[in-house]
């Protein structure tokens, strides 16, 4: 059995850590460059706020502040970002020494070898996202007997998601599916734990 802890909006979450007040976007430009430069920069993430206000990745920043003038607008910050990735890599080692940091805000579990886990993958996955939440990141868990189906249910959970059962891997597939064919201007938004 593999779990895998997928941070979603990653890069955001890292700079905010728990929150944004007020609508926030995350821009894939620099603080240093040009004012032009600045208004031109791409939004990469939105939060729940921004994205009611229609703001969305993919605009530009001069678009989403056509959308709302009160937008406050975030830029990545690779030590954020490390630091988050440290607290994900020290969740994963708490758990088992059998971990790989898949991609920034990903890691896969092989939990195998753990005894009493499986038919407590609820439990699990809570007191992961648990110790997450201690260090303000919001975390879904996803279980499977393969690590590419781990990922899809991290990808899917709300919080936590298991699927050990046949039928219970296609549902969640066509969901999956469903979620990654959807038009590629479909706003996106950080979701917190549970919803």
């Amino acid at each position: 059995m593999f779990a895998a802890i997928h941070l979603p909006c990653f890069q955001f979450q890292a700079i905010t850590l728990g929150g944004a007040a007020g609508p926030a976007a995350l821009l894939d430009e620099v603080v240093t460059g040009t004012p032009l430069a600045r208004e031109q920069a791409c939004v990469l993430q939105v939060n729940a706020q921004a994205e009611r206000l229609l703001v969305h990745p993919g605009m530009t920043a001069s678009m989403a502040r056509a959308r709302c003038a009160t937008l406050q607008f975030l830029y990545r910050d690779a030590g954020a970002e490390l630091a988050a990735q440290e607290v994900l890599l020290q969740c994963s080692s708490n758990r088992t020494p059998f971990y790989e940091s898949t991609s920034p805000g990903l890691c896969v579990l092989d939990l195998s070898s753990l005894p009493g886990v499986k038919g407590a993958e609820l439990a699990y996955g809570r007191a992961i996202c648990e110790e997450l939440a201690r260090s303000k990141l919001t975390a879904r868990v996803g279980f499977a007997r393969r690590a590419d189906l781990a990922i899809l249910a991290a990808h899917t959970a709300a919080p936590i998601r298991v699927m050990l059962g046949e039928e219970v891997d296609r549902a969640c597939l066509g969901a999956c599916l469903w979620r990654s064919c959807s038009l590629p201007g479909r706003p996106r938004r950080c979701l917190p734990c549970g919803e």
